[in-house]
């Protein structure tokens, strides 16, 4: 379902964003559920060795050996997990800027971090990052502080006051042409996150356009296509984006076969084809 609650949350905290992308991995990937249920059992074992052992004072020995007993799997499951977001954050990444390049909206990206220190294994963080968890008394790094953030891009305007940072939507196509820079692929450094740089009506879009790819996935992986509810449809949105968005939601229905059903409190929102 897709609503206020929805594209408000996913954009406001890590949990959030990575259960909405983890969403699609629990039916496109068999083996998903069961890493992250390894992943969720060794975690709560280590973060009780830790509280443990900083409640009852435990020597440094034993509560090293209760605690560190659990890295291995926790590290092994969690890299797995990792292994799974990275290609299907990769392959959606594909699908989403397909989908934006004749959008009304801004370019879009997706940042994927995979919630410990880049250039460490998940092992070799958990090591350095012991006596740190040991006095806070639970895991500060691992694939459950992954996180997925929908970014938008940027583009420098020089004016007669000097550099102004706005969307290439808002600087307009001829400014964007001139002045916009080549980036390497993964180069996000011209993006920003999207809920600080685009309107209410551009997150919303995202998010729905960012659902119904994900919806596609689950249908091309389990050949069924999910139910998808859209509540408030022409909310923040103007006749260009709402056009753009029953024309993706055609496809959905036509191409997948998937079922779409929309509530709007405006009659007219409805007849928009």
């Amino acid at each position: 379902c897709v609503d206020s609650w929805l594209f408000e949350h996913t954009h406001e905290g890590a949990q959030r964003r990575r259960g909405f992308f983890d969403w699609a991995l629990f039916y496109n990937e068999p083996v998903f559920w069961g890493n992250w249920q390894r992943y969720q059992r060794a975690l709560k074992q280590r973060n009780s060795a830790l509280r443990t052992a900083l409640l009852q004072r435990t020597s440094a020995k034993a509560a090293q050996a209760s605690i560190q007993a659990w890295d291995a799997e926790l590290a092994s499951s969690g890299e797995a997990l990792t292994a799974y977001r990275s290609a299907h954050i990769h392959t959606l990444q594909k699908l989403f800027q397909a989908r934006l390049v004749n959008a009304p909206l801004p370019a879009g990206e997706l940042l994927l971090s995979s919630g410990w220190t880049s250039g460490l294994s998940l092992a070799e963080a958990l090591q350095a990052q012991y006596e740190s968890d040991l006095k806070l008394g639970y895991t500060q790094m691992g694939a459950h502080r992954a996180d997925c953030r929908p970014l938008v891009k940027t583009t420098t305007v020089t004016s007669g006051v000097g550099k102004q940072e706005v969307s290439k939507e808002e600087a307009g196509k001829e400014i964007v042409k001139k002045e916009a820079v080549k980036e390497p692929v993964n180069d996000t450094s011209a993006y920003k996150p999207l809920r600080d740089r685009a309107s209410r009506g551009q997150v919303k879009s995202h998010t729905v356009l960012l659902a119904l790819l994900l919806c596609e996935q689950v249908a091309q992986h389990t050949r069924r296509a999910p139910l998808l509810l859209i509540d408030d449809f022409g909310a923040e949105l103007d006749t260009t984006r709402q056009q753009w968005l029953w024309q993706q939601l055609q496809t959905y229905t036509q191409q997948w076969g998937g079922q779409v059903i929309i509530s709007s409190l405006q009659p007219e929102v409805l007849k928009v084809q």
